[in-house]
């Protein structure tokens, strides 16, 4: 992974367990949040801005606790 790829390019290398889940398909939504800044995937005209669901306390205590997790 190149600084001049777009983050697009390192989510399509990513396997991520909820992309596998059964309503995957309807939701084609992801997000990173790396040092305090959102990163919405909305590439997919159906994705949602799942950043405005999630708390950003809630996020550091998982990453925290695991910070490999997929989100």
């Amino acid at each position: 992974m190149l600084a001049s790829q777009p983050l697009t390019a390192l989510r399509d290398r990513l396997e991520c367990v909820s992309d596998d889940q059964p309503d995957s398909d309807s939701y084609p939504s992801g997000f990173f949040f790396i040092e305090g800044v959102f990163y919405n995937d909305l590439r997919d005209k159906r994705a949602k801005r799942l950043s405005e669901y999630v708390h950003v306390s809630q996020l550091n205590v998982s990453l925290a606790q695991n910070p490999f997790c997929c989100i």
